[in-house]
């Protein structure tokens, strides 16, 4: 239900957010402005999950967490060294396109969400492939234990998601399989110094620990489902940051707990209320 809601509510704003009205957007994240997440289903919720016109990106540029809009060059896969032509969802090669390089070429996800995903083998000059599996990849994560990658599907009101676990078998095929379930579906991770992984799902904030499968639940009942996460960072001082519509959450461990922060790049962001947009 919330998530035809939203829809309604981005329809609504779109013209508002076209005009242009908010001017230059500071990047560095320390300038903007710290306030209390709102409340999953509230109006404030609403009136962020509306805000198409702005899904953040965070990354990390000279010690400082930054963030950039999305479309920008920070959020552009240009990592294949070859050209794939696309297809249909269906087929697995259509949707957001995530790469990454192994010993014998590449792996390479296609993820359309409902409508259908696939993860693929490349060789180095993309000439031969192969599906490994349909999975709804959206990321993938070097460990002390190999290659893994986040899987899940948010859809009409469910949420599911694991972690899986990429490596070749004795033909030197590659394959996946399930490494530890998250419960719902991951929308970004990070590695901390530790090797341990800092993972947020559509309902919760998990601690995983690959080396021993171990998952720990920091924070339940997160407000960014529905805000669209797209990327993490943890800083050198273990903050954590997690890029979404609208504004930046905040994620520090004090007192044993984790406390989340809101980030808004300016007054405006703050003073949207509604789903009517700027005003």
């Amino acid at each position: 239900m919330l998530r035809v809601l939203a829809i309604l509510c981005a329809v609504m704003l779109i013209p508002t957010v076209a005009g242009g009205i908010l001017g230059d957007l500071p990047d560095d994240l320390e300038g903007w402005i710290a306030v209390d997440p709102p409340e999953k289903g509230s109006e404030g919720w609403f009136a962020a999950n509306a805000d198409v016109g702005h899904e953040w990106v965070v990354s990390l540029r000279d010690r400082h967490a930054h963030a950039q809009l999305r479309n920008h060059a920070v959020d552009r896969d240009t990592s294949l060294p070859f050209e794939i032509e696309r297809s249909s969802a269906r087929d697995g090669l259509a949707g957001r396109r995530l790469a990454v390089k192994v010993a014998d070429g590449w792996i390479v996800a296609f993820n359309a969400g409902e409508f259908g995903a696939g993860l693929w083998w490349f060789s180095p000059d993309g000439k031969k492939r192969y599906k490994i599996s349909e999975s709804w990849v959206s990321g993938f994560l070097e460990t002390e234990v190999g290659l893994l990658a986040l899987e899940g599907l948010a859809h009409l009101g469910q949420s599911r998601g694991r972690i899986i676990r990429l490596s070749r078998d004795r033909e030197g095929r590659w394959q996946s399989a399930d490494f530890v379930d998250l419960g719902h579906a991951p929308e970004a991770a990070a590695k901390r110094a530790d090797g341990s992984l800092i993972v947020a799902t559509t309902d919760r904030l998990l601690k995983v620990v690959p080396s021993a499968k171990k998952v720990e639940v920091l924070c339940n009942d997160v407000f960014w489902g529905g805000l669209y996460p797209n990327s993490l960072v943890i800083a050198a001082d273990g903050t954590a940051y997690l890029g979404m519509r609208h504004g930046v959450a905040k994620i520090q461990a004090k007192g044993g707990k984790w406390q989340v922060t809101w980030l808004l790049p300016n007054q405006d962001f703050v003073n949207m209320k509604s789903a009517k947009g700027f005003k």
